[in-house]
């Protein structure tokens, strides 16, 4: 419970329902009846968890919590229904709780977007003459037009709006109240095709089995998009403040559905009417009237991706038809279904036309997702026979496509199908030893300083431990920044004499680079590439080029499925590098010239990687969203860049710009990995608002050093932090400009929600303690998944796989 606030039995309460992200909405309300209803008590419902900044929540109100409200199989409840609907489905059960519990002899529902301007005379007038029920319709009148809402929406929508109900505790209300709370507890789903919309249709029934229901036809009452053209809104000339009229009598209260304060050229996202010129200057002046009250209670504070029902434990995003698969298929289920539902969806499962949702074949293509997809889709049925393994593949290419089409599936879902589906035996059988010829050659940028560089050098630390002789070439081809990392000089050679041959290298550099090592010892290997992308797709230009390799390798599970889409007849196989963390650094900020009780966000990125994709400017605006100027919290922005003599003449700019922000701490020396690594073990906080990665190698050597990360929510990064282990930040893929990355062909990247991103850095501010258990959990996850062991193992297996085939030849 939170900001108490006594109950007197006997006495009328009034509730609305919210999750954190509509605050805004339900302070306007709730400050609106403090002042017009000052005697009836107020609650706010949370649909959330506290985890808002405090002055956010009411302080007139007592805030409930959703998960006091004993709700039955409260996690099963919360897993069904996306935002909207869990949000109207704990309306009965919220009813019940204040009527039951806190003993209070009525309850008026109002929801958040709405705004009171007078007594709600007519509503406790119905209420203390004995009403069961009080209600509003839609429309008090036929709505013939065809622009919408019209009749046929309401009989979609339900004839009465929801936004408001009242219930008094009588025997018929309280049994009411116990049916709609059964029915809402599974079936409070927008599927209007089957005659549902969420929690208004069961109402139609009501005033069937209810003696005592009440419908209120005064047309000041919960005035909205939808009658507002049978209404006449007037704005009230009044010594005493704003005011407004309907139909010559004051406004009561105005229901604002898909009203956006940001948005004053429209009424409501819902519908055409009232837009632009069709706006009156009486509801223009309402409408500013509300978005002044909405900006002044903290509108747009908190991001709608922090609410925290909306994804697994894992950080998958429930799609909806993985709540709708629940609902159908799982009604009985035990359990957490957060934790544990997961592995169900990725089940591999026979195929057939008996097949039922069951762990059956773990080689299985066909995933219990897929299949009840196939189910519910009658399209898919007639495309993909089951009973063929080609149908069983065809399905399950479909949905490895689909996660980059319209339907937004997460690609967290697609690892294990992808590892299935692009395992294949070894296309050739490598050259026999003898000659002089190493076993392996592994030939990347092993001295460049940068990303790619260390990702060679990776490579060549895994294979040095296998029982194999290797040898390193290293690249300088087109390589910009510093070449001084002589770690693996020993093993360097000049010629490439590898029977298998392992490219580490740009996948807009393999021409060049066999080439230049020479096509001759290049034809007869078992040649694997293990390029990286960042986008969505992976080129097209590049196809010609890696169509020549026998395998390819993919060091993130994003490249895996980049890959796995443009090379469906190749193994692929996803390859985790050795990133084995080093100790944590114990210097202190001082030897950085960095201030001691600081709250540092740091921020790095090389000049050679492409700026707009690293996304310093959003980084930065991130921060000042976080921490304002003026603001109470001592915060500081380090950016550290690499190979600022290539920085584009706009951004050199805007860097030069920010040596003039006293918050900010701006760093152009190159400094060695293990200073690198030092001056991010200083930091608080770690941000990366890339717009993809490969992988993500910042993340990784800040994981190394126990920091905490902030980390847009897509691409390589994904297989570094989770919620549970870092602050993912949700974002919108969005076409890549042409002119912003090189290859770019309808090609597209994730732009980041900056104010989700400020959320999240708050969070850490916040709550340092949570933040350190973060960033813990993630540095023992590094180890386990990418760690020398893993490594081996999975380069061991396949490696004795391709050697055995030239051993059976």
């Amino acid at each position: 419970m939170h900001n108490s606030v006594r109950t007197q039995p006997g006495k009328c309460a009034i509730f609305t329902i919210c999750s954190n992200n509509y605050l805004a909405f339900a302070k306007t309300l709730l400050n609106s009846l403090a002042e017009h209803e000052p005697t009836i008590d107020r609650f706010l419902i949370l649909a959330d968890k506290f985890n808002a900044p405090a002055d956010l929540y009411p302080s007139n109100s007592e805030v409930i919590c959703v998960e006091d409200l004993k709700i039955p199989d409260f996690d099963q409840f919360a897993f069904r229904y996306d935002i909207m609907e869990f949000n109207t489905a704990i309306k009965p059960f919220a009813a019940l709780a204040l009527l039951q519990e806190r003993g209070y002899d009525s309850v008026i529902y109002l929801d958040p977007d709405i705004e009171v301007f007078a007594p709600l005379k007519a509503v406790i007038y119905a209420l203390e003459a004995g009403a069961s029920v009080v209600l509003t319709p839609h429309v008090c009148h036929p709505a013939e037009g065809e622009v919408v809402p019209n009749d046929l929406q309401f009989l979609q929508a339900g004839t009465y709006n929801l936004g408001f109900c009242a219930w008094g505790k009588t025997t018929e209300a309280l049994a009411t109240l116990r049916w709609w709370a059964r029915r809402l507890e599974h079936q409070c789903v927008n599927e209007v095709a089957r005659g549902l919309f969420v929690d208004q249709k069961f109402i139609d029934l009501v005033p069937g089995f209810v003696d005592k229901a009440v419908i209120l036809r005064d047309p000041s009452l919960n005035v909205a998009y939808w009658n507002l053209s049978q209404r006449d809104l007037q704005q009230a000339s009044s010594s005493e403040g704003e005011s407004w009229t309907v139909d010559g009598q004051p406004l009561t209260f105005f229901h604002f559905s898909g009203f956006a304060p940001t948005r004053l050229e429209a009424l409501s996202k819902h519908t055409p009417m009232f837009a632009e010129r069709a706006i009156s200057p009486s509801l223009m002046a309402l409408m500013q009237h509300y978005a002044k009250k909405l900006f002044r209670n903290g509108y747009g504070a908190v991001p709608a991706a922090a609410y925290p029902w909306g994804k697994l434990n894992d950080g998958t995003r429930i799609h909806p038809s993985v709540r709708k698969m629940f609902r159908e298929r799982f009604a009985d289920w035990k359990g957490d279904p957060f934790e544990n539902f997961g592995p169900v969806l990725q089940n591999s499962v026979e195929s057939g036309r008996n097949t039922k949702i069951a762990v059956r074949d773990t080689t299985s293509p066909v995933t219990a997702h897929m299949l009840y997809l196939r189910d519910s889709l009658n399209w898919l049925q007639f495309l993909f026979d089951l009973n063929t393994d080609e149908g069983s593949r065809g399905l399950a290419n479909w949905y490895v496509d689909a996660v980059g089409s319209d339907w937004n599936l997460d690609d967290r879902l697609l690892a294990p199908v992808i590892e299935r589906l692009s395992k294949k035996p070894v296309p050739i059988a490598p050259p026999s030893q003898g000659g002089g010829r190493s076993d392996i050659s592994l030939i990347g940028y092993l001295r460049a300083t940068s990303g790619v560089g260390q990702m060679a050098r990776a490579s060549l630390r895994t294979l040095a431990t296998l029982p194999y002789t290797i040898e390193g070439h290293d690249i300088a081809l087109r390589v910009g920044g510093a070449r001084t990392n002589l770690e693996y000089q020993s093993l360097e050679t000049e010629y490439v004499s590898g029977r298998v041959q392992i490219f580490n290298i740009n996948a807009d550099q393999v021409t060049d680079v066999i080439h230049h090592i020479g096509v001759a010892r290049w034809e007869d290997a078992y040649k694997i590439a293990v390029p990286f992308w960042e986008l969505d797709k992976f080129p097209a230009q590049f196809a010609e080029d890696l169509a020549e390799f026998d395998e390819l390798w993919a060091t993130s599970h994003h490249v895996h499925a980049l890959l796995y889409r443009q090379f469906r007849d190749k193994p692929v196989y996803y390859m985790p590098p050795d990133l084995t963390p080093a100790r944590p650094s114990n210097r202190t900020r001082a030897s950085f010239g960095l201030v001691t009780g600081e709250f540092i966000v740091f921020f790095a990125f090389d000049f050679l990687s492409q700026v707009e994709r690293k996304n310093p400017h959003g980084a930065y605006e991130a921060f000042r969203r976080a921490f304002p100027r003026g603001g109470t919290a001592k915060a500081r922005f380090v950016l550290k860049t690499l190979n600022a003599q290539y920085a584009p003449p706009d951004y050199a700019l805007w860097r030069d710009k920010l040596h003039d922000d006293p918050d900010v701490c701006v760093i152009d020396e190159t400094l060695s990995h293990d200073d690198m690594l030092a001056l991010i073990g200083c930091a608080n906080v770690v941000l990366s608002l890339h717009r993809g990665e490969g992988l993500g190698l910042l993340i990784a050597d800040a994981i190394g050093q126990i920091v905490p990360i902030v980390s847009t929510d897509w691409s390589g990064t994904t297989d570094l932090i989770d919620q549970n282990s870092g602050y993912p930040v949700s974002y919108q893929l969005v076409p890549t400009p042409p002119s912003a990355y090189p290859y770019v062909d309808g090609h597209r990247w994730a732009e980041p929600d900056l104010d989700h991103a400020a959320w999240q850095l708050q969070s850490v501010y916040q709550n340092p303690v949570l933040a350190r258990k973060k960033a813990r959990l993630a540095r023992a996850n590094l180890v386990m998944s990418f760690g020398p062991g893993r490594a081996s193992s999975a380069m061991s297996q396949r490696l004795h796989e391709i050697f055995a085939t030239e051993a059976k030849g």
